[in-house]
């Protein structure tokens, strides 16, 4: 029982130390979040410069439509405030974030905000310093976002090691569920060879991405390349018929809207006749009643004339009969 009690109670003062060991961390990552977001906050509170620019510009959803952050080394303050303004952001489609020395945590902040995004069309992140880390959150981008058609992260060590590759295992995983992404660039990436074959396992599911870039990549299994490049030329074949099949279809409706348009032309033109020729019969009746109206006005003035011309000739015809009478008186 003695021997029972003081193991329970061993246990017991291992869990104690433990929760507290736990309860340390959770506090310490909650005092290093508390730093950053007051970092972010700093860098957001004095904008100035370009990156002030490319904040309120974000902010305020009046972007170009591509935008790359050249010509400016953003500390790791400003990246997560960039994340942030990017997460919220309605007007950007397309971003180059590569070459800006981008950490695994902070890659990893910068997919985490952007799943949720519903705009941006191509994120590129290439050589950065992105990890397993990284590589977790955008497999959940991937996985989560209908929106984005393009992801470049060539020349990042996205394993960290031959053995560390969970981030890249749950991205090929994601991509067996994604119906959207077109283009997703691995090149370089350091991949080893349970990527390779997770990454041909998805592409059995996956029949929508069309390019998938993983030279660069020694660790590879040969017949796992094969099958992922089959499986791309099989989605690029089906990607090519909806392709036509989508311009078929627009040029069916623009024959049609060009047929309704003749037909609508035709209509008007033919309303136009109508109403051209109502009132061309109008006024064709109202010249012939015109004109009629002036026949009857001169047949009036003749028979007026006729009979004054006919009193006239009777009292001529008096006029002779009293001359010739009067030598017999």
């Amino acid at each position: 029982m003695e021997r029972e009690r003081a193991e329970y109670e061993r246990r017991q003062r291992y869990l104690n130390k433990k929760n507290d060991e736990k309860q340390k961390q959770k506090e310490e990552r909650e005092k290093q979040e508390k730093l950053r977001q007051l970092e972010e906050n700093a860098q957001v509170s004095r904008l100035e410069g370009k990156f002030g620019v490319i904040i309120t510009t974000l902010k305020n959803n009046t972007t170009v439509l591509d935008l790359s952050i050249s010509g400016i080394n953003l500390n790791p303050a400003q990246i997560r405030a960039l994340a942030r303004s990017l997460g919220e952001n309605a007007s950007l489609k397309s971003i180059s974030l590569a070459r800006k020395q981008i950490s695994d945590d902070d890659g990893a902040k910068i997919a985490e905000f952007l799943v949720t995004n519903r705009v941006l069309l191509k994120l590129d992140l290439d050589d950065n310093n992105l990890g397993d880390n990284a590589a977790k959150s955008l497999a959940k981008l991937i996985e989560f976002n209908r929106f984005v058609r393009v992801i470049s992260l060539e020349s990042n060590n996205l394993t960290n090691t031959r053995k560390e590759h969970g981030g890249v295992v749950e991205m090929a995983q994601a991509l067996a569920k994604n119906k959207d992404l077109l283009c997703l660039n691995l090149n370089n990436t350091n991949l080893n060879e349970e990527c390779g074959r997770e990454l041909a396992k998805a592409m059995k599911e996956n029949f929508t991405l069309i390019q998938l870039d993983i030279e660069g990549n020694k660790y590879l299994n040969y017949k796992d390349v094969l099958d992922i490049q089959e499986a791309l030329l099989r989605n690029k074949m089906i990607y090519d018929e909806e392709r036509l099949q989508e311009w078929r279809e627009r040029k069916v409706m623009h024959k049609e809207e060009e047929d309704m348009d003749v037909r609508v032309i035709k209509e008007e033109e033919h309303r136009e006749i109508e109403k051209f020729e109502a009132r061309f019969q109008v006024k064709l009746e109202k010249e012939e009643a015109e004109l009629d109206e002036e026949f009857e006005k001169e047949e009036t003035r003749k028979q007026k004339m006729m009979q004054k011309l006919a009193k006239e000739a009777d009292l001529m015809k008096g006029k002779k009969k009293k001359k010739k009478a009067a030598p017999k008186k």
